[in-house]
């Protein structure tokens, strides 16, 4: 799965960068992930588009984990209804658009962190006053690695994003 992923990851951020629209870059990364093997082979993408200048931004997702949200102080989640890549043929993004501002924050996340639902995260968000991304993504991956199975842990990866 970590090869996988890592594969994912750095085909799709080859792709955009270079200019591929996002659609684009997920069928051909879904194509490369049919023919990498015989075996099943899938990963999920959850990506972020981010317009600096006027907070409006865009959430893609193929199978990823659900996104919080604080915006103007209330949380919200950005779900997607999305296969993985490298299990269709046709694969599609669910899209979600949102406006952001100054002093909100995005939460994204691992199916790992999000396993046993998403409400402590919506807490944790809802009181965090601090303005360091850093220490609200290492709350939530040891509280996550805390709540899991040491057995049978799924990967905790989180990225936490506040505008500024």
């Amino acid at each position: 799965a970590a090869v996988d992923s890592a594969m994912t990851a750095g085909f799709f951020k080859k792709l955009v960068t270079t200019g591929f629209n996002e659609d684009c870059a997920l069928k051909l990364v879904n194509s490369s992930m049919l023919v990498k093997s015989a075996y099943e082979s899938l990963s999920t993408v959850d990506y972020a588009k981010i317009d600096l200048f006027t907070g409006k931004t865009e959430f893609f997702k193929a199978g990823a984990a659900a996104t919080v949200i604080k915006r103007n102080g209330r949380t919200s989640l950005v779900e997607g209804a999305s296969l993985p890549v490298g299990i269709l043929r046709d694969i599609e993004f669910s899209n979600e658009k949102i406006t952001l501002s100054p002093g909100d924050i995005i939460v994204m996340m691992s199916d790992g962190v999000t396993a046993y639902g998403t409400d402590w995260i919506e807490k944790e968000i809802e009181s965090f006053v601090q303005s360091n991304p850093n220490f609200l993504a290492r709350i939530f991956a040891n509280k996550a690695t805390e709540r899991s199975d040491k057995y049978s842990r799924d990967d905790i990866t989180v990225a936490v994003m506040i505008l500024s």
